[in-house]
This record gives C-alpha cells, structure tokens and sequence, in this order.
C-alpha cells in the first residue's frame, strides 16, 4: 500500500540579511539547492500530498509571517528551478499549479520543537502517514531528536509510519559548526550573541572573536 507522503520544510529567520536568506531558502544554482528548494524537489519526485513551511517565529516588515514570507517567495521564483541542474527534465509550469495546491504554512509556532507540534497536527487532519523534515546540515540532529520526541510520544505516535530528516546543500553559516547541548553552561551566552549577530549583522566579526574565545575557555576549541 502506497503511503501518503508529507514534505516539511523548516523555516529561516527573517533578521537575516535578504541575500543570506535567499541563499538558505532558495540555493545557489546550480548545485546548491537550498531547503526550500529541495522540498519543492522531493514534493515532486515522490508525489507528495503536502508540502509545508514553518514557522510563525519572525515577521516581515508588512506584518507577513516566516512560512508565508517562504510560500510567496518560491511560487514567484517556481520558474527559476530550473536553474539547478536536479530540476532539469521536470516541466515546472505544469508542476506550478499542482505544488501550489498542497502548500501548506505553519502560523503558529516560534521555535523547533513547537513547529514539529504544528506539523503533527497538519499531518494528522490531512492524513499524512511518512514525513520527510528537510533543513540545515548543522540543525538536522536537533530536528531528528525533536521529530522523535514529538513522533514517538503518545499525543502522536499513531499518526507517522516513517519519518525522515535530510539537509539542503546551504549550510546556515560558513565555516565550523559547534553543536552544544542546552543544558552546557556556555548555551545561554551564545543564544544571546547570536541574537545580537540576527540583529547588528555589520558586528559579525567582533562577536566572533567573542565565541572564538569562549570556545577556548570552555575546551570546545
């Protein structure tokens, strides 16, 4: 038996620079295909019954949502897919109309595992049975363990057969990755400096001298 299939895509922060943010969401063609590309991809490739965009976490400056902000921008750039070599062969004005028909956007939540919870009970009214999470390579473990605990707990546990979580080719930030646990003393500090980095982009530098020597002093270096 055939599984209905669901396409999630994790959303990006609107304080980020418009051409970062692009870069995330769309890509960079023609290999980098960013997450939102690479879900409308999969939608197509494995005839998805929904494709969805969280999250409600930032807005833009005419009071437009995260995942609203993400929907309108891929449908008015649908055609520029074909920019990347994975699009090629696929007819993208017919697929237009059939994504834009399964398109779905999460309003409510603000952080990861609220948008998980979102998607959860989407899925459940549209009869999803295998999830396909789509991020950043640096964000995907945090994802995976956020869908497992939000999938495996028995709110939910009757709702997915399977589920999946894959990363796009953008990373979220160039250079090393560091993942710290939430409860590591050094994770409250640098919440706030990434806030500061969303907010003071031209300080980037400075703030990243900062982590580079809390690293340091926390052996993480």
């Amino acid at each position: 038996m055939d599984l209905e299939i669901g396409i999630w895509s994790h959303g990006h922060s609107l304080h980020r620079p418009v051409e970062i943010w692009e870069k995330i969401i769309f890509g960079e063609p023609p290999h980098k295909i960013g997450r939102a590309s690479l879900a409308v991809l999969l939608a197509i490739k494995l005839g998805a019954k929904l494709l969805g965009f969280g999250t409600g976490a930032t807005k833009a400056s005419d009071g437009q949502i995260e995942s609203e902000v993400i929907r309108d921008f891929m449908l008015q750039n649908f055609n520029r897919l074909q920019e990347f070599s994975a699009f090629r062969g696929i007819n993208l004005p017919e697929m237009k109309d059939r994504i834009g028909k399964i398109i779905t956007v999460d309003k409510e939540s603000k952080n990861t595992i609220g948008e998980i919870g979102e998607a959860a009970k989407i899925f459940r009214k549209r009869g999803i049975q295998a999830a396909i999470f789509i991020t950043d390579a640096a964000h995907a473990p945090r994802l995976l363990r956020d869908v497992a605990e939000v999938f495996h707990g028995k709110q939910n546990s009757d709702i997915l057969s399977h589920f999946f979580v894959t990363s796009s080719e953008v990373p979220y930030c160039e250079g090393r990755t560091v993942v710290i646990d939430p409860s590591h003393p050094l994770n409250p500090i640098l919440q706030k400096l990434l806030k500061l980095v969303s907010i003071y982009p031209e300080k980037t530098a400075m703030l990243s001298q900062e982590v580079e020597l809390l690293l340091e002093k926390y052996g993480l270096s």
